[in-house]
């Protein structure tokens, strides 16, 4: 029953219902008082309708209670992605991957910042990450390469 009033939340706020998202939310807390999850869930609607400072602010106390919730970090990122804040998303980026180095997602999401900033070098560091952690995959060779050709005049070191 709480995972319904959960992704019943969510799909609300993919609507736009944020009438409806409130009272998932009210019936989650009630249940779940101190839960992070819940509290993730309140800076969701809190994105959702553009408050963005209030956003951080939760997602700022609930990371000083689980300081490793990388799903709380991951929204903190995409809050400072929404405010168009391409230094604040970078520096959540970076803070995310000291603690979960090995997060093929979050080295793709440096990767598309730096790309869309014109940072080229720092983009194929990104992907050259996201190679290592899965060697197998072309697609991320196909990625790289790109990045590559972008940069240009790249001399094979020995």
């Amino acid at each position: 029953m709480w995972n319904l009033h959960e992704q019943i939340l969510v799909a609300s706020l993919d609507l736009g219902d944020n009438v409806l998202a409130e009272v998932c939310l009210e019936e989650l807390k009630k249940k779940f008082p101190a839960s992070i999850r819940v509290g993730r869930l309140e800076g969701l609607i809190k994105e959702q309708q553009c408050e963005y400072e209030a956003a951080l602010d939760i997602y700022k106390e609930l990371l000083s209670r689980s300081p490793g919730n990388l799903m709380v970090m991951k929204r903190r990122a995409c809050v400072f992605k929404a405010m168009g804040d391409a230094k604040g998303e970078i520096d959540e980026l970076n803070s995310i991957l000291k603690q979960f180095p090995a997060d093929s997602a979050t080295w793709q999401e440096m990767g598309d910042v730096y790309l869309s900033a014109g940072d080229h070098t720092s983009a194929a560091h990104c992907f050259e990450e996201i190679v290592l952690l899965s060697p197998g995959c072309a697609h991320h060779h196909s990625r790289l390469a790109d990045v590559y050709f972008s940069i240009g005049n790249l001399a094979i070191k020995d």
